[in-house]
């Protein structure tokens, strides 16, 4: 479907959300947004949001897009959000649920829509590569992604990760059976996903040295032949420059685009490894994300 014969302009004004129920493909229900514009939409952007944070955080973020003529989805992955289970004790989830089952289902909700545009937070830069086919997308816009390992971390930031890895984390997940929110700063986590997370940042590669399925991660992100823009913040412990540069690298066959944001930049005091979708670098930050995504509208139609 071309961008000029999709979608006629939405009911839905003033950049309301409109409230979904997508259905994953073992049948899990997955709550997800759709922020409509109040023209036609020229392309949908799916964020595939990070660990543990749910979708409600990019909803300033979501409204701005639209005033740029995009459509805007968000989910919440299984487990957290308005997609956690009723009991999250031992609910069995892992990272691989979130990659195999529910940021494709996002994706494949918005392609049936017209002309999508990724932008993944975190580990949301992560999925994009395992996506079923993540060449049907325009291109993937990933904010604050690295390899997850301790050693591409100021010290400061490396003790307090290594005593989440080793020390808290592995005995309140266990005898919790998830791990609760407070202990790491975000929200309450299925112990299958901190147990992948864990398991996966003790080395410089990530998943793509796990023994079992790294061999399998690496190529499906040599499929990506998309444009890749990858942008981080220079105050970002994180997902600092080494980490971002480390991880995206795997994206090899890809159009590849690297950035590092200063908090002067985007006029705030501080970015870090969330602040890009803060109500203080919207101003800066969602026009140099609409402009990206104009960029690879204007690309696909010269390419047709």
């Amino acid at each position: 479907m071309s961008a000029a014969a999709r979608r006629s302009p939405s009911p839905t004004k003033g950049h309301i959300a409109e409230e979904l129920r997508l259905e994953a493909p073992d049948g899990y229900p997955l709550a997800a947004r759709l922020y409509h514009p109040d023209a036609e939409a020229r392309a949908t952007v799916v964020i595939l949001g990070g660990t543990g944070i749910p979708q409600r955080y990019y909803r300033r973020f979501a409204q701005a897009l639209t005033r740029h003529d995009l459509e805007v989805l968000t989910v919440d992955y299984r487990g957290i959000g308005a997609s956690r289970p009723p009991r999250m004790r031992n609910f069995h989830c892992t990272y691989r649920h979130w990659l195999d089952l529910d940021a494709p289902t996002a994706v494949d909700h918005a392609l049936a829509r017209g002309p999508v545009a990724v932008l993944g937070h975190s580990f949301g830069g992560h999925a994009f590569g395992l996506l079923p086919d993540p060449n049907r997308t325009l291109g993937l816009f990933s904010v604050a992604t690295g390899a997850g390992w301790s050693g591409y971390m100021p010290w400061t930031e490396r003790v307090k990760v290594e005593a989440l890895w080793n020390v808290v984390g592995p005995v309140v997940s266990r005898t919790q059976g998830y791990l609760p929110g407070p202990v790491w700063g975000g929200v309450d986590l299925p112990r299958g996903v901190y147990a992948d997370w864990r398991r996966w940042s003790r080395g410089p590669r990530y998943f793509f040295a796990d023994e079992a399925e790294g061999a399998r991660f690496a190529a499906a992100f040599a499929r990506v032949t998309v444009p890749v823009k990858g942008v981080t913040a220079s105050d970002d412990k994180w997902a600092p420059r080494r980490s971002m540069e480390a991880f995206l690298s795997h994206y090899g066959n890809a159009p590849l685009e690297l950035e590092v944001h200063t908090p002067a930049e985007l006029g705030v005091k501080r970015v870090g490894h969330m602040g890009h979708f803060r109500a203080g670098a919207l101003g800066v930050f969602v026009p140099r994300v609409a402009s990206w995504v104009d960029g690879l509208l204007g690309w696909v139609k010269q390419d047709a």
